[in-house]
């Protein structure tokens, strides 16, 4: 029984987490950006994915199965000067064409003489229906065109995925 007549959240959970994956940023840029592009999927050796990876084509991110996933995006930034406003976004189609933004983190930057980091970390839960139609896009934009970091020997800016149970 569920209290105040909600639902039951739990139901389609029972078998656990089914799918992980985790993508990063190759190649760092100063501008807005969507979709991000240059990404690599996580090739440290203490990482491991569960279950099938996801696809990647030209930014769009392909689910390899439906169900409830959860999706996050960090990003990080730096710049010497003003950036009142740095955004990360995540996108999302539920008919492989319109994007609808569902997740939006923001920062700021305020340094005088040197380069100062920030970050940003958004997420959303996505309901895969249909693997041929809902997918996954992220982004960048900023005031001032700080530059968003990337790394391939760690997590800089990243994207992680996580199959939580049964659509």
């Amino acid at each position: 029984p569920v209290a105040n007549g909600g639902t039951n959240l739990t139901s389609g959970f029972a078998n656990g987490i089914t799918g992980a994956d985790q993508w990063r940023l190759t190649s760092g840029f100063t501008a807005d950006l969507m979709p991000l592009l240059n990404l690599e999927r996580n090739d440290n050796p203490s990482f491991t994915g569960i279950g099938t990876a996801m696809s990647l084509s030209s930014g769009i991110f392909t689910f390899p199965l439906t169900g409830i996933w959860l999706v996050s995006l960090h990003t990080e930034h730096y710049m010497n000067g003003f950036d009142r406003e740095i955004n990360g976004r995540i996108q999302v189609t539920q008919n492989n064409s319109t994007y609808v933004q569902v997740a939006r983190g923001a920062a700021f930057i305020r340094a005088s003489s040197a380069n100062t980091h920030t970050a940003t970390d958004c997420s959303s839960i996505v309901d895969v229906t249909d693997t041929s139609n809902v997918k996954v896009r992220f982004g960048v934009a900023s005031d001032q065109n700080s530059t968003t970091v990337a790394d391939t020997s760690q997590n800089a800016t990243f994207m992680t995925f996580i199959r939580l149970g049964d659509t």
